[in-house]
């Protein structure tokens, strides 16, 4: 929960979007995404998810998974990442 409120302190910062928060939200419920996905699940264009993402990128709330791959990447969060293999192994 805390994360997720820091994330969503976070957000105002880069983007007035609320397509941003949403995606940051669902990043707790599926923290894989590729455009396509964050497309599909905003219900925006192709274009303005690659935006969206890449704010959250350069944010570091999301990676890419395989930088050199130029199609389908797949990016996550990370820190979100972690805290599900802490709970996994705890």
């Amino acid at each position: 929960m805390d994360l997720q409120k820091e994330y969503r302190r976070k957000i105002p910062a880069v983007s007035q979007s609320t397509a941003v928060l949403r995606l940051v939200d669902q990043l707790f419920a599926a923290p894989f995404i590729t455009i396509a996905g964050a497309a599909m699940f905003l219900d925006v264009t192709h274009k303005a998810a690659t935006r969206i993402v890449s704010k959250l990128v350069s944010e570091k709330i999301l990676k890419v998974s395989e930088p050199k791959r130029k199609r389908g990447q797949v990016y996550f969060a990370p820190a979100i990442v972690k805290l599900l293999d802490a709970e996994l192994l705890a």
